[in-house]
């Protein structure tokens, strides 16, 4: 750890911090903070960690990189004053104090239901469950949040658990200004497209391949160009690959890299398509205030979205078109007085943006600099049990209920209540599924799901390990493999990736934790060496 102590920036200063950002990607909300707290504040410590060496591809040379596992990461988070992120991970490096403020600055403001009100069948709810079953100790105790205005507040209270006083509403630190480096200078009219995500659709249901000709000769007439900004999970899509090789060479549309930010192009664009992303959020409020509305799945989309469907239409603007055709015509013959709404504009402007700070960036420095966490002083245990193995097995479940919750699992709906006091019982429906039967569990039955951890029990293999453990309930089986890890092996050390039981965060840091001097010594020359390697051939 001496190294990494000198590392440290030695200062006098007892304002200094050691600040870390935790994130994936160099962009948005977190980027634009970064680049504050590093030009007004040279004397503190500033590192970005990362789950996955994979990631380190997308930051510049300029930022002090960790990835999680090295040695490094555990003196910085022992040392950390506070920690930045965008999102709630799934979980968090074990080294991470219990008394460390976690400040999320979240990725946007919308009308969509998110995490604890996601939608149960959505293309998120595993993940989401996942994610609380295995990190809301930090979300309900160490978590701020941080908000754009008194309605974003409470929209984001009421989908999530954390604590009403932890919620900042400073704004968007990348909404403090606009970066005019690659502003296009040219005389075509530069269109925006921005869709969001959509679960289990195929991007060539809402641009069709058939139709990107018509849509290149609307954009040839108008001399128009078209930037197109995918969401993330976009990337994955086959069908949006093809659509990126098909356009690849055009003068007339270009998709933004992985790498690149739509903020940097906002001075330039006349008006923007949009359906669903709260983007249409963002550019309004920076005076990108012209769209059309593109939304050809609406009711399917909205069908189990009650608060967006209740307020798309009041709280967006612009042209409504359902097809590709009709966004053409448009294209060719534009009526921007159609595509603005002033009394809409500020309606929406007080509702999404009435706390929205004009130098956010340092309005949360500031705020953030001096916050602190009580440590919580009682743990709350969810158990759960198949109601099988209690009858068979005559299990005492008194002495659990002291400070935890029980639940009795019924796996078939024909069993019968054995109605033990003080404990609450659940049955399957017809033709549930064991997977929906644990979501309906989390999402319906528990509501807001706020316990420290959930252990299970159970003898059948499908029900009471694999689909729980899927979840990230702490199983017999789970539990038996935590208890045996005693260190990294060897080929997991040299691996570039993680391998078999190491692809679960809480058994990865255990092993890491408990791994020798020599062991750990391998694991982190092999880091710098992939950090070396990967970041020059990626040159940000």
């Amino acid at each position: 750890m001496t190294y990494w102590k000198n590392c440290l920036k030695q200062t006098n200063s007892e304002l200094a911090k050691v600040v870390v950002f935790y994130n994936s990607d160099f962009k948005g909300n977190l980027k634009r903070l970064y680049e504050e707290i590093n030009k007004k504040h040279p004397d503190w410590n500033i590192f970005w960690v990362v789950d996955n060496i994979g990631s380190v591809r997308n930051f510049p040379l300029f930022v002090q990189l960790l990835v999680r596992g090295e040695q490094g990461l555990d003196f910085v988070l022992e040392e950390a004053t506070i920690i930045f992120e965008d999102k709630f991970h799934m979980s968090y490096p074990t080294s991470l104090l219990r008394n460390t403020p976690v400040v999320n600055l979240w990725h946007g403001v919308g009308l969509k239901e998110v995490e604890l009100n996601n939608p149960i069948n959505g293309f998120l709810a595993d993940r989401v469950m996942s994610r609380y079953i295995m990190s809301s100790t930090i979300y309900k105790n160490q978590s701020y949040f941080v908000t754009t205005s008194t309605y974003m507040t409470q929209h984001f209270e009421t989908n999530t658990i954390v604590k009403s006083n932890h919620f900042l509403e400073l704004g968007m630190p990348r909404l403090d200004g606009i970066k005019i480096s690659n502003r296009l200078h040219s005389n075509k009219k530069l269109i925006l497209w921005a869709p969001t995500f959509r679960d289990n659709v195929e991007f060539d249901k809402i641009l069709p391949s058939s139709h990107l000709d018509s849509l290149v000769k609307a954009l040839k007439s108008s001399n128009s160009r078209l930037i197109f900004s995918p969401h993330p999970n976009m990337w994955k899509d086959p069908s949006f690959l093809s659509f990126c090789q098909l356009v690849n060479s055009s003068q007339f549309v270009r998709v933004l890299k992985k790498n690149e930010s739509v903020y940097d192009y906002v001075p330039s664009i006349d008006y923007a398509i949009v359906d669903y992303s709260s983007i249409f959020y963002d550019l309004m409020y920076m005076s990108m205030d012209k769209f059309i509305r593109y939304i050809p799945d609406y009711d399917s989309y909205s069908k189990f979205q009650p608060e967006f469907k209740k307020h798309y239409f009041q709280d967006t603007y612009g042209p409504i078109v359902k097809n590709v055709d009709q966004i053409c015509q448009l294209i060719m013959q534009p009526n921007f007085g159609k595509f603005i709404d002033e009394t809409k504009k500020r309606y929406i402007k007080e509702k999404y943006f009435n706390k929205q700070s004009v130098d956010a960036a340092q309005a949360i420095i500031d705020v953030a600099s001096k916050l602190t966490v009580d440590q919580a002083t009682v743990t709350k245990g969810l158990y759960s049990f198949n109601a099988e193995f209690v009858v068979n097995n005559h299990t005492d479940l008194s002495s659990l209920l002291k400070n935890n919750s029980v639940l009795l699992l019924h796996f078939s709906n024909k069993s019968h209540s054995l109605n033990i006091k003080g404990v609450r019982e659940i049955f399957t429906l017809d033709n549930e599924s064991v997977e929906d039967f644990y979501k309906r569990i989390f999402y319906v039955e528990l509501r807001k799901y706020d316990f420290d951890f959930w252990k299970h029990i159970g003898i059948d293999i499908n029900a009471d390990e694999v689909i729980p453990r899927k979840f990230g309930i702490q199983t017999r089986g789970y539990l038996a493999d935590y208890q045996k890890v005693k260190g990294i092996s060897l080929i997991q050390a040299l691996s570039p990736k993680r391998l078999r039981i190491y692809k679960d965060d809480r058994i990865f840091d255990k092993a890491i934790s408990q791994s020798n001097r020599l062991l750990r010594l391998i694991f982190d020359v092999k880091i710098i060496m992939l950090k070396f390697i990967l970041r020059r051939l990626t040159k940000l």
